[in-house]
């Protein structure tokens, strides 16, 4: 394989799939595992106790980007094994190293046994983790087991696509994305946020589909490029094509819009999930007069809410009673149980039950706070 100049990639398989390629999902938080080295301490790192494997990047290509999951996957699973170090060089900034070690194009993977300075190999191998791992293992004497990376991401197939993607109960995202794809494999880590940011929510599905391999439902709905994104939501189960942006903060809005969800980047609830504004004044209210006079005044508002806000308003309803029934010191305490619970194993649509109800306890105590009553810290 020429350096520098496009790939021509292998047959798909369908077991790689695009759960090797996380980047951002692999250590959490961001954090990496593959170590960048400069000029300035490459000859600390290399040709001492340890092999490496250095790959010579560049920031702006495409190539090196496609590879990024699977390479920071070979360095998390490559993390016991003290005797090897998995590293980066960015070749563009650091030209001199990259000159003396002759980098000729991007991304250059060379191993540097115990002891060299020089490289004893070049990989022009398949760039897949596991073939990685594998070729790490044979140079090195480890023995480096292979495992794949779980994935949020449902994974749709001809078998599966419609029991899924047509469920009249269910808002889906799909993807139509190709293995080979180097678009597809650059958004595979803000996706595989998507998912996990939505995975609590019942009502919402994050998938894809191998439209190189399964080819039925890509022609169905007209897929001309990879990736494809499209919107089959409860109501209109044609295929919306997705033209958003393809950062985590544009599918998590755009899915908010469309699913009525309240989820955050983070798969949290928004503050204002299972909360009715319209019963707002009739809380301060009842905060401020701890009486029935105050629930009935609550009630009769809430017999106006629409369709879509009737079981939130019940809750107020709930809450206002059993307060009346055990004191307001209650309230708290109904909060900090539910909060226990969702560290728990619970998800689905009761984990957004569980955190819509806990958000509306937790107006009720800001407007507690609001009215003087020191018992509440919300």
């Amino acid at each position: 394989k020429t350096q520098g100049m496009p790939e021509r990639e292998g047959t798909p398989r369908a077991w790689r799939g695009l759960a090797l390629l996380l980047l951002a999902v692999v250590v959490g938080a961001g954090e990496s595992r593959v170590r960048e080295l400069t000029s300035d301490d490459f000859s600390a790192a290399v040709g001492r106790s340890q092999h490496v494997l250095v790959q010579f990047y560049a920031p702006w290509c495409g190539h090196c980007r496609a590879i990024a999951g699977d390479y920071e996957w070979l360095a998390e699973l490559y993390g016991d094994a003290e005797d090897t170090l998995i590293v980066k060089v960015d070749a563009d900034r650091q030209k001199m190293l990259a000159n003396a070690h002759e980098i000729a194009g991007y991304p250059t993977i060379k191993f540097f046994p115990k002891g060299a300075s020089t490289a004893s190999d070049v990989y022009n191998g398949d760039r897949a983790a596991q073939k990685m791992v594998a070729y790490l293992n044979s140079v090195t004497g480890n023995n480096v087991l292979f495992k794949p990376q779980s994935s949020a991401v449902v994974e749709l197939d001809d078998g599966n696509f419609e029991s899924v993607v047509l469920d009249a109960k269910k808002h889906v995202l799909v993807q139509f994305y190709a293995p080979w794809c180097g678009h597809c494999k650059r958004l595979a880590p803000a996706y595989e946020k998507v998912a996990k940011a939505f995975r609590k929510e019942g009502s919402v599905v994050i998938a894809r589909y191998d439209a190189d391999l399964f080819k039925p439902y890509a022609e169905r709905y007209n897929v001309q490029g990879y990736p494809t994104i499209k919107f089959f939501g409860v109501e209109t189960k044609g295929g919306t094509p997705y033209e958003g942006g393809r950062d985590l903060e544009s599918f998590v809005t755009f899915l908010n819009g469309k699913a009525h969800t309240f989820r955050t980047a983070d798969g949290t609830l928004l503050p204002a999930a299972g909360r009715v504004a319209l019963l707002g004044a009739s809380v301060g209210q009842f905060m401020a007069e701890k009486s029935y006079a105050a629930l009935d005044q609550c009630a009769f508002m809430a017999d106006s809410l629409t369709d879509e806000h009737k079981e939130d308003g019940k809750y107020y309803l709930y809450v206002m009673y059993k307060a009346l029934e055990f004191g307001l010191e209650w309230i708290p305490k109904e909060r900090d149980r539910l909060q226990r619970m969702l560290r728990g194993t619970i998800g689905g649509q009761k984990a957004v039950e569980i955190e819509s109800r806990r958000n509306v306890l937790n107006d009720f105590l800001a407007r507690a706070a609001l009215n003087n009553f020191q018992p509440f810290t919300p």
